[in-house]
Formats: structure tokens, sequence, C-alpha cells
């Protein structure tokens, strides 16, 4: 909490340092699509990226400092879920005997993303922005099943297990990505967005083979509530 205040005052001084002419404050929220994008090194043989993916939601809220006419920085602050699944099916042989796994599974991150950008504004309703964003793993949830078929001599036997827990545990609690995106104004109090947020840093906190990271798409609403 005392990094996020910290990050959140610098934001605040960058805004009023550079003679800003205007704050405008307001509300998000929106969709996130979340890929999470593996890679393995050495890559080891037939091995295929199954990448998990699925939907989440945020909300949150921003604050537009004028830097200069066209371009601001915008601050904001999204408590941001992020939910993935994937299945997958093994297959093992071994001396007469198949045995087939299949498993289910499903998780939600939970993230306070803080997003820095510059909004370049392009003409009256189109902005593009851009810049670093922050987060900060709150909580994780996972849930699945796997079914294990095993045929030997002609008979079948099927064993299944289920978990559902929440840990952090081998978690990265810090996340820094780049943002890119467009924001389009509807009327002068709403506006529609589209940004892709890519990480740079790795879901797992020490893991020199398997990487992950996070890709996020999100398709965003604002209102804005006022300004000063």
């Amino acid at each position: 909490m005392k990094r996020l205040l910290l990050i959140s005052a610098l934001a605040l001084m960058a805004g009023s340092q550079v003679n800003a002419q205007g704050i405008t404050f307001g509300a998000l929220g929106g969709l996130n699509y979340s890929i999470i994008s593996v890679n393995v090194d050495p890559e080891p043989a037939g091995f295929e990226s199954d990448n998990p993916n699925g939907l989440g939601f945020f909300l949150g809220g921003y604050g537009d400092y004028e830097l200069r006419a066209g371009i601001k920085l915008r601050a904001e602050l999204q408590l941001t879920f992020r939910g993935v699944s994937q299945k997958t099916e093994d297959t093992f042989e071994f001396f007469g005997t198949t045995s087939t796994t299949e498993t289910d599974f499903k998780s939600r991150d939970t993230y306070l993303a803080i997003p820095i950008l510059i909004d370049y504004e392009v003409n009256e309703s189109l902005s593009l922005q851009a810049g670093p964003s922050l987060g900060f793993l709150l909580g994780s949830k996972q849930k699945g099943e796997s079914t294990t078929t095993t045929t030997l001599a002609g008979s079948t036997s099927t064993e299944t297990f289920s978990f559902d827990g929440s840990s952090t545990a081998g978690r990265n609690g810090f996340e820094f990505g780049i943002a890119l995106g467009a924001q389009y104004a509807l009327n002068e109090t709403m506006g529609l967005g589209l940004r892709y947020t890519r990480a740079l840093s790795d879901i797992a906190s020490s893991n020199a083979t398997y990487k992950q990271k996070y890709n996020v798409i999100q398709v965003l609403f604002s209102y804005k509530i006022g300004e000063k």
C-alpha cells in the first residue's frame, strides 16, 4: 500500500510540475481478454504451446492532467480480474498399458493495476495512449478437474481428481508492462476505448526454463465526473 501511495503521488506531481492547465477525473470499467504466452527454453521435442486465455473485467478511476494543448498525462487505478482457462489431454503408453489424462483448469488472478499514460489528442474525438503499466498481485484462485483413463488388457478404469483453492505461492507479486491504446469520445462526458497491455515481467517469481507472461486486451468505458 505504501508503494501504491508513492506511485500515485509521483504521478500527481508529474502532472502539476509542468504548468498543468487542468485536471479531469472520472470512473472507468470494462472487459479484459487475457492471454498467457508460454515459452520454454530449451524447448523439448514435440512441445506445443497451448496458451491459456479467458475473459474478466475491471473497475477503477482515472485522472487526466493537461500538460499542454492536445497532450495529457493520464494516471489510472484499476481493480482488475483476469480469468483464464485451459484444457489439456496427455496420452502415455507403456507395455500394453494406455493412460490418457484430460485436465480442465481455470484460474482468476486479481491485480491492482496502475497505468501511467501519455494521451495524445489526434482530433476532438480520437486520442492515442501509450505508457508503462504497473501491476500488484492481490490474490489468485484456481479450480479444475483431472480425469485419467487407463486401459490394460481390454479392461478400463477411470479416476477423477478435483481441486479448488487460492494460492499465490511461487508468483511474482509485481508486474511491469507496456500499454498501447486509443479512446474515442462519445460525447463530453463518456468515452469508449481499446487497449493492449504486454507484461514484460514473468508470472512466476523464479523459473529460468518455463516463462509465462500476460497479454491483456481491454475494452473500456470511461465517464467523466468532474474537472478543475
